[in-house]
């Protein structure tokens, strides 16, 4: 008997270490093309606002797509659509890595995007079926947690080495290998789950939210290039498909967005401060890159590494809301990190022209993350609406809003550091108006709503 309790257990973290793969690559393709955005930008001959795209495309249609893809889980079986969303990522990794123009760049980002969307919670799903005793959940959730950690570290040395050693098409081949080695891991060491086809789609729902982001990301991408009437459109576009979205929602029988979270105080909280979160910080981390390259001078390598203190940062943001003081509450985490997000933004407007001040602000902004991303998903999960499937319903509510807050904080910064005078400044100041606007109304609203 102990010899087959000790094999099962090496299998079961066998097994975790593959999902934990799974986290670690969906992290990694986002931080570690970062670095490499000014090469590839000057390599294809594509416009400033390109950059936007790059940055941005992936995150809008993980956005748009992620409730759907939970539920097409529940319908195919979640072991199926974890394959299917590993092989994307392989087929956007040789697109990126073959590409020569900007547009097969944009094109493999919004592959990597559409395949996070299909392993994120496929491969939650299937983590917390492994681990159904609450000390193998904690430790498999602490382990998914950090693969997301690590990955936000090293992606930015990753990406950076490798455009700087070899070229940028290697931050997308890189992805080649990985993606093999977790197919085969999922196809070796991943039970099969059962289908159930009685599950309804609402695709017409993800198609609406992701055109509406692509719409508004891409307005202002050529905004960013100084074409106003076509940016100003695409902006018109994109509000008129957001309204359809919404107006959607309304009729759907079963809506991409479940009503009874919208009607719980304490989601809607949540969702919005993930979204401030990630559009915040998100923003600053791509303007700072492009800043400590193309007007510091820095070369890929030396810009990834001065970005790293915001990822390590934000693990320490991460351990410090477990403190005994802010444990207790919610709601004062939640705030904190708003308020040093604030800060690092305000920092950074005062003063961006010199790097010790740069990682000083990104440090403080990163801690603050940590903190309100720990905060805000305690609020979100508080909700009592619903049994079995509310919690993954608030998960999966809070992902969509933090990718959100990261395609189109991205857009507005980058937008923003494109006005003829003092646009960086600007940009960094709206982020501290953001972070404190939103402290103040979690901190009043909180009152009202017994989030705590």
């Amino acid at each position: 008997m102990a010899t087959e309790a000790r094999t099962s257990n090496r299998r079961w973290v066998v097994q975790l270490l593959v999902l934990w793969g799974v986290q670690l690559v969906d992290v990694l393709v986002v931080t570690s093309v970062t670095p490499a955005i000014p090469a590839l930008i000057a390599d294809t001959g594509a416009p400033p606002g390109a950059a936007t795209l790059v940055a941005a495309s992936a995150a809008m249609v993980f956005a748009g797509l992620l409730l759907l893809s939970a539920r097409l889980g529940d319908r195919y079986g979640h072991r199926r659509v974890l394959l299917a969303g590993l092989a994307v990522f392989g087929l956007a990794a040789v697109t990126g890595g073959t590409a020569h123009s900007i547009g097969q760049v944009v094109a493999a980002r919004i592959g990597q995007g559409a395949a996070a969307a299909l392993c994120v919670p496929a491969a939650m799903w299937v983590l917390l079926r492994l681990s159904p005793q609450p000390g193998r959940r904690r430790t498999a959730l602490a382990g998914w947690s950090a693969g997301g950690a690590v990955a936000g570290v090293l992606g930015y040395v990753v990406g950076g080495g490798l455009t700087q050693a070899l070229s940028w098409h290697w931050v997308f081949w890189i992805n080649v290998p990985i993606t093999v080695v977790l197919i085969a891991g999922v196809l070796l060491l991943v039970p099969a789950d059962p289908a159930d086809p009685g599950v309804r789609l609402d695709v017409w729902g993800a198609v609406l939210l992701t055109a509406a982001i692509m719409a508004i990301v891409g307005a202002a991408s050529v905004l960013q290039d100084g074409r106003v009437a076509l940016g100003s459109a695409g902006l018109v576009v994109g509000a008129a498909l957001g309204a359809a979205f919404g107006a959607q929602q309304r009729r759907a029988a079963e809506p991409l967005v479940p009503r009874a979270g919208l009607r719980d105080a304490h989601l809607r909280m949540g969702s919005a401060v993930s979204f401030v979160n990630t559009a915040t910080t998100s923003g600053i981390a791509i303007v700072v890159v492009l800043l400590l390259q193309n007007a510091l001078g820095l070369s890929p390598v030396t810009a990834a590494v001065a970005m790293m203190p915001l990822s390590g940062s934000v693990v320490i943001g991460s351990v410090l809301s477990r403190l005994p003081a802010l444990t207790s509450d919610s709601v004062r985490p939640t705030v904190l990190g708003l308020l040093a997000i604030a800060a690092g933004g305000l920092i950074l407007a005062l003063r961006h022209d010199r790097i010790p001040v740069i990682v000083v602000a990104m440090s403080i902004a990163g801690a603050g993350l940590g903190l309100a991303s720990v905060g805000a998903t305690s609020i979100g999960t508080a909700s009592t609406v619903g049994t079995g499937e509310s919690g993954s319903a608030a998960l999966g509510l809070l992902n969509t809003a933090a990718q959100l807050g990261n395609a189109l904080g991205v857009a507005a910064l980058l937008g923003l550091t494109a006005l003829p005078e003092g646009g960086t400044s600007v940009g960094f100041l709206v982020v501290t108006a953001a972070g404190l606007a939103t402290a103040f109304w979690v901190h009043r609203s909180a009152r009202g709503t017994g989030a705590g």
